[in-house]
């Protein structure tokens, strides 16, 4: 499946969040962008 780029905004607490599951990932070295896509796919498909 080929990919687009694309920019959000999101509130800074969400950014935080975000960047605490990188935190707890990081032996998995997964990225934010990783992080982010995987929730916004498991929304999609809910």
């Amino acid at each position: 499946m080929a990919k687009e780029k694309f920019g959000v905004a999101v509130d800074e607490e969400i950014v935080r969040e975000v960047d605490e599951l990188v935190a707890e990932c990081d032996d998995l070295g997964v990225s934010r962008s990783e992080i982010v896509e995987a929730i916004l796919t498991a929304s999609v498909q809910s």
